[in-house]
C-alpha cells in the first residue's frame, strides 16, 4: 500500500500525467493515506499529518517548476525541460492540491474530520484540512495572470505569457484564494478586471475562468462580490465580432449558467439590470444562447420567483426600449 502512494505521488510529481488525471491522483492519495493508517491509534492526526507530507512535497515541487520558469531570462523561459504543457500540469497540480479537504462551508476544527474518519470514509477523511502553499508558490501563480512575466532580470524585453498558461494560472490562484479571504480582499480585482478585456487582449478561456472563479468567491465569500455582480452580469452580452462569435457564446453560455445557479441558491438577488440583460440574452442572434436563457427563465428562475415577469414587466418596457420620456428612466 505505501509503496503504491509513493508511485502515485512520483507521478503527480513528474508532472507527466495529462490534466484529468492529476485530480484523481490526488484523491487516490488521500484514500490511502486514510487506508494505510487505519490501524492507528491515533488515526485522525497520523492521516492529517501523513497528507500534509505529501502536500508539502508537491508544493515544492510545483514552486520549484514555476520559480525555473518566472526566473529565467525571459528569452530562455521555454527551452530546457520546461514546455507549456509541462507547466500547465504544474500550475493546475498546484491549484488542485490546494483543494484537497476544502468544503464550502469549511470551519477549521476537527470535530468533523474526527467523525468522517471514525465513519470510515475516506472522501471524508481530512475534511477541514488546509495546508496552504507558501507566498512564493502564490506569487509565482499569480504572476502568470498578466500578459508578460515580471521583469527580474533586468531585461529590456519581457516574456509574453500564453493564453493557455493564463487560464490555468486563473483557475489556480482562484483556488489558493478560495482558502484565504485576506488573498481574495487583495485579489479579486485581478480577476474582475479580466471581465473587461476585449479585442485582442480578451481570450475565451481566461475570461471563462476568471468569470468562473468570481462565482467561486460569491459562493463562499459573497460579501466581497456583490459588488462585482453587474460586472460579471455584462458577460451575458459579451462582445461579438464575425470572427469570435462562437468562442464569445462560450462565455455568455457559462455566465448564464452561472449567473442562474447563483440565484437559484439565493447567493445574488435580481437587483439592478441583471433581469434585463437575461432578457436580452433570449432575443440574442446566437441560437445557443438564447435557447438556454428562454429555458433558464421560463423554467427554473420562474418557478422560484413567480411574480418575476410580473413585477418587472414595465421597467422592462422602458429599458429595452431605451425609452426616457419618464423621469425614472431618464439618466
Amino acid at each position: 500500500m505505501k509503496s503504491l502512494a509513493v508511485e502515485i505521488k512520483s507521478f503527480i510529481t513528474s508532472f507527466q500525467l495529462s490534466l484529468d488525471l492529476i485530480g484523481v491522483s490526488i484523491h487516490a492519495l488521500v484514500a490511502l493515506a486514510a487506508v494505510h493508517c487505519c490501524d492507528d491509534e491515533q488515526h485522525q492526526s497520523t492521516v492529517v499529518a501523513t497528507c500534509t507530507d505529501w502536500i508539502k512535497e508537491i508544493f515544492y515541487k510545483c514552486e520549484a517548476k514555476l520559480n525555473a520558469y518566472v526566473c529565467y531570462d525571459n528569452s530562455m523561459a521555454l527551452q530546457g525541460s520546461t514546455n507549456e504543457t509541462e507547466l500547465s500540469r504544474v500550475i493546475f497540480t498546484a491549484g488542485e492540491i490546494c483543494m484537497v479537504g476544502f468544503t464550502p462551508n469549511e470551519e477549521f476544527n476537527t470535530k468533523h474530520t474526527r467523525a468522517a474518519i471514525e465513519g470510515g470514509n475516506s472522501n471524508e477523511s481530512i475534511q477541514g484540512l488546509c495546508v496552504r502553499p507558501s507566498n512564493r508558490l502564490t506569487r509565482l501563480v499569480q504572476s502568470l495572470i498578466p500578459f508578460t512575466l515580471p521583469n527580474i532580470n533586468g531585461s529590456s524585453t519581457s516574456k509574453e505569457v500564453s493564453h493557455v498558461l493564463r487560464a490555468h494560472a486563473f483557475v489556480a490562484f482562484g483556488k489558493i484564494c478560495l482558502r484565504d479571504e485576506a488573498l481574495v480582499k487583495e485579489s479579486i480585482n485581478i480577476f474582475a478586471q479580466e471581465l473587461h478585456q476585449s479585442g485582442s487582449k480578451s481570450n475565451v478561456a481566461v475570461k471563462s475562468n476568471a468569470l468562473l472563479v468570481l462565482g467561486d468567491f460569491c459562493v463562499r465569500y459573497t460579501h466581497l462580490v456583490e459588488k462585482f455582480i453587474p460586472l460579471m452580469a455584462s458577460c451575458l452580452q459579451a462582445d461579438v465580432n464575425d470572427e469570435a462569435e462562437s468562442e464569445t457564446s462560450i462565455v455568455r453560455q457559462h455566465a448564464i449558467l452561472l449567473l442562474s445557479n447563483l440565484i437559484l441558491q439565493d447567493y445574488i438577488k435580481w437587483k439592478g439590470v441583471l433581469f434585463y440583460r437575461f432578457l436580452i440574452a433570449v432575443a440574442s442572434k446566437d441560437a445557443a444562447v438564447a435557447n438556454m436563457a428562454r429555458i433558464l427563465l421560463s423554467g427554473p428562475l420562474l418557478t422560484k420567483d413567480p411574480t418575476l415577469f410580473h413585477h418587472n414587466f414595465i421597467d422592462a418596457v422602458f429599458i429595452l426600449n431605451g425609452s426616457t420620456s419618464h423621469p425614472m428612466y431618464a439618466a
